[in-house]
């Protein structure tokens, strides 16, 4: 399997979390490379741009989200 395969596929699979999270720049960005047809430069931009921006998104996640996640758990069993 190459690269590109797996990432569309990967692609396929962030969809419904981006949605649902609210990550349109992400969402928006998989969309376009899960229908991109060809394996040419292109797709390798969208490549390239689904992984920064999913990056991007995990930062956020662990700098703002997880530790919240944290300190709820702590108060609720306090």
């Amino acid at each position: 399997m190459t690269d590109l395969v797996a990432a569309r596929r990967e692609a396929h699979d962030l969809i419904n979390g981006a949605g649902v999270f609210g990550f349109e720049s992400l969402l928006a960005r998989v969309r376009m490379l899960e229908e991109t047809t060809s394996d040419d430069e292109e797709a390798q931009r969208l490549l390239a741009q689904c992984r920064h921006t999913r990056d991007a998104v995990l930062d956020i996640i662990a700098t703002t989200t997880r530790p919240q996640l944290g300190s709820s758990a702590y108060r609720k069993s306090a």
